[in-house]
């Protein structure tokens, strides 16, 4: 099992490596804070989306991308 927590501000993405040549069984990612309302975008909602992809290195990586109004914590945890 591999697990950490990222700060995330605006719209980005990161590629994890986890240093495993198997396809995760299991993979969770959330936001691990409550989302306060922004004053200035109350309409705007913080979107995270995750993937799992092979890298030319024979790795798995974990893709997490997020779109989000202000400063979140993202949670994540990967099991074979």
């Amino acid at each position: 099992m591999r697990k950490g927590e990222l700060l995330v501000i605006g719209s980005d993405s990161i590629a994890i490596n986890l240093r495993n040549t198997s396809h995760p069984d299991d993979v969770s990612v959330h936001f691990k804070d409550v989302c306060e309302v922004v004053p200035c975008d109350p309409g705007h909602e913080d979107d995270l989306q995750w993937w799992c992809s092979q890298g030319d290195d024979g790795y798995y990586y974990l893709n997490i991308a997020w779109n989000v109004s202000g400063t979140r914590e993202v949670a994540w945890t990967v099991c074979w």
